[in-house]
């Protein structure tokens, strides 16, 4: 099984969010394909990814801001998908339906196979999808099984998943087996500011936790 690790980042994202993840990946050992691509958009980028490494089998999708909090969580994502799984974080889209949870493309992961039975599904945006929500949709609908971490804890709640489950800034994802991903969300200065976690404060904050994780620290 060939497997990869891809994020997209965009000239308005700081170096050091970019640096904060690779740090993160290479402490775990895992080699990540960070492409900085400006003016190409998320579900484009995927598709692209998709078509161009026609020698991957498994496919990771991680948000810049977004890293594991354990190994696990990368050897359970490539292990769901290879056994034909649609694996990876909760959401909702609160502008288009927040009663419909899908797989985010903050934490994603996927098999050719599985997206190719499925019809090759895009994961571009449109008025009735997010980007990626088309997969959870399509992958179902052919018989691909579609499972999801959610939130276990977050700096601000900012959303809610159908469940009542809350999750927002600097959110922490998890497994039922005890996979972790961290989550900042928000990290361009575009997307949105807050008055008490600012995008610079967002910035340290996601440095801190990559900090963290790089110098051993148990998570629970």
């Amino acid at each position: 099984m060939n497997a990869g690790i891809f994020s997209l980042s965009w000239q308005n994202i700081d170096d050091r969010v970019v640096w904060a993840q690779r740090r993160v990946f290479e402490y775990f050992g895992l080699p990540i394909l960070q492409h900085r691509i400006h003016g190409l958009e998320h579900g484009e980028w995927m598709d692209w990814v998709l078509q161009h490494h026609k020698l991957i089998d498994v496919f990771l999708f991680v948000d810049v801001d977004a890293f594991p909090l354990n190994k696990q969580a990368v050897d359970e994502s490539f292990d769901k998908a290879s056994k034909g799984f649609l694996f990876g974080n909760a959401q909702v889209s609160t502008h288009i339906d927040p009663n419909r949870l899908f797989v985010a493309p903050s934490w994603c992961a996927l098999a050719r196979q599985s997206w190719a039975a499925a019809g090759c599904p895009s994961a571009r945006i449109d008025a009735h999808h997010d980007v990626g929500q088309r997969w959870s949709e399509m992958v179902q609908h052919a018989g691909v099984k579609v499972e999801v971490m959610m939130p276990a804890r977050c700096m601000k709640p900012m959303w809610k998943l159908p469940n009542g489950a809350d999750y927002g800034i600097g959110t922490t994802f998890q497994s039922s087996a005890g996979a972790m991903n961290f989550h900042m969300f928000g990290i361009s200065n575009t997307t949105f500011d807050d008055l008490q976690f600012t995008t610079e404060a967002r910035l340290k904050l996601l440095e801190q936790e990559a900090e963290r994780v790089c110098r051993g620290m148990k998570y629970t």
